[in-house]
């Protein structure tokens, strides 16, 4: 689906994690292993990840996708995509974690490494997620290692909202147009929650 990029820039500091933690109830069948183009979307996720993080792994209480990749379970139940954040980030020594949604079969690798480099070169930034023609996808994160904290003490409180969590963050938050880092970036952001959101992505071109 995309090229290999090469071994520089920030990659040693971003471990990868595939969210796979959903119900996947709209689907009507495990989204994770549902076939995108042929292929299942947990595998599209994880290859679209190892061209750009060193280090690679699925976050959600889904021991049967080991075969894939490592699992990081979740500590909290039922909590949605902050606490597969939160997993992510005590299970790894990387700097940063790049989050990325397993329903999101059509983000190009390229994409996430211009993304990427943007946010680590810029100090204080200690968060970031993508904005795509009207849209937010807090899902779709980076995430450094001091935010740790915070996404537990959210959690703790029963806050599971992506994006009331990333307000605490205030000035260190960047939130980023997709559309200045590749041109019309919105076909890429189609989510695959239905039979029939899949039918559509799959015939769309690139």
């Amino acid at each position: 689906m995309n090229e290999s990029l090469p071994a520089s820039g920030p990659e040693s500091r971003v471990a990868g994690f595939v969210l796979a933690g959903g119900l996947s109830s709209r689907m009507g069948t495990d989204k994770a292993l549902a076939k995108f183009r042929g292929e299942p979307m947990i595998s599209i996720a994880l290859k679209t990840l190892r061209r750009v993080c060193a280090e690679v792994a699925i976050s959600g209480n889904r021991d049967d996708l080991g075969a894939w990749a490592r699992v990081v379970r979740e500590a909290r139940v039922e909590a949605g995509p902050a606490a597969g954040i939160e997993a992510a980030l005590a299970a790894t020594a990387c700097e940063w974690v790049l989050m990325l949604p397993v329903d999101l079969p059509l983000i190009p690798a390229e994409l996430l490494h211009r993304w990427m480099d943007q946010v680590l070169a810029q100090d204080g930034v200690r968060a970031s997620y993508l904005e795509c023609d009207g849209n937010w996808h807090p899902a779709l994160c980076l995430v450094h290692q001091e935010c740790l904290e915070i996404f537990r003490q959210g959690l703790e409180r029963g806050d599971r909202k992506l994006k009331r969590i990333f307000s605490l963050f205030g000035d260190r938050l960047l939130v980023l147009d997709a559309a200045t880092l590749w041109p019309n970036a919105e076909r890429y952001f189609a989510n695959v929650n239905t039979p029939e959101e899949l039918a559509t992505a799959e015939r769309m071109q690139y």
